[in-house]
């Protein structure tokens, strides 16, 4: 997966677009932003389009740009 790659958020059934890709001793995260304006799910940063940080176990890939 790489950035501007449209992604579900498995545990929150949330879909987004990868919008930062980190590593964090040894372990990549990926930030996604939500599609979809001001959701009730937890866990997430921001007011408008909230930020999820996840591991690739935790995304399903929707479609590559």
């Amino acid at each position: 997966m790489k950035e501007n790659d449209k992604v579900r958020i498995k545990k929150h059934n949330i879909i987004g677009v990868i919008v930062d890709i980190y590593e964090v001793d040894g372990t990549r995260y990926f930030s996604v932003e939500s599609s979809e304006k001001r959701i009730d799910t937890k866990g997430g940063y921001g007011d408008e389009f909230p930020i999820f940080d996840c591991v690739a176990d935790e995304l399903e890939l929707i479609e590559a740009p």
